[in-house]
């Protein structure tokens, strides 16, 4: 009886301690898979938590460069429009400048044109009276030449191009470089002579910018020499 009670006591310890480890077992394996799910879990969110960061990045990353993408044109029309208004100021401004230079030869020349006709009409009529006339030569010659009215004498075979001008009767009175000279200049009824006292026609070189003429008033014409001291 006594080993019967042993045996039931020994039998019920060992279902004690088969239960106690399942229950064990069990408890370790619900703690091992709560753990598990845990960590999948936390995967999951941390993996949610780049993805997002990483779609927000590329948001932020497009839109940086959609805005420097608009800053860059917005400076290159400013460069265009800048580049623009510059070569219309400098064509307008080269225009202006060249206008401008060209009026003030205009007016030098019909200064000068003016000059010399009145100094020749104002002694005509003087007879015999003599007068230096010094005209300012315009800055673009640098030589003036005088023809007489009948007389060419070696105008010909020195300055052949003169010539060719003056057999048309339209000019006596040449400015060289002949080729800037704006106008035809003429003095009607003129005698000329050079400083050898030959008739015909001399070329007078400017200094500093003068030009120094000799005239004297024969009534119904004058008489062209150049200066002594020219």
């Amino acid at each position: 009886m006594e080993r019967l009670n042993r045996e039931r006591t020994t039998a019920v310890e060992v279902s004690r301690k088969a239960k106690t480890q399942s229950l064990t077992g069990a408890v370790t394996l619900i703690v091992s898979r709560v753990k598990n799910s845990a960590v999948r879990y936390c995967s999951q969110q941390n993996f949610g938590r780049r993805l997002i960061v990483s779609r927000v990045s590329v948001s932020e990353i497009e839109k940086l460069n959609s805005r420097n993408n608009a800053q860059v044109m917005n400076q290159v029309v400013v460069y265009v429009l800048a580049a623009l208004i510059f070569i219309l100021i400098l064509g307008y401004g080269y225009k202006a400048i060249n206008s401008f230079i060209e009026k003030g030869r205009v007016v030098q020349f019909d200064v000068f044109k003016s000059s010399l006709e009145t100094e020749v009409e104002s002694i005509r009529r003087d007879y015999l009276s003599e007068r230096t006339a010094e005209l300012s030569l315009p800055p673009d010659f640098t030589t003036l030449c005088v023809v007489d009215s009948v007389e060419s004498g070696l105008l010909q075979t020195s300055h052949p191009l003169l010539f060719g001008s003056w057999l048309t009767g339209s000019e006596n009175v040449f400015l060289l470089p002949v080729h800037k000279q704006l106008a035809p200049l003429k003095l009607p009824n003129i005698e000329v002579y050079d400083a050898q006292k030959r008739r015909g026609y001399f070329c007078l070189d400017q200094v500093r910018g003068i030009i120094s003429l000799q005239l004297q008033g024969l009534g119904d014409r004058v008489k062209i020499t150049p200066f002594a001291n020219s």
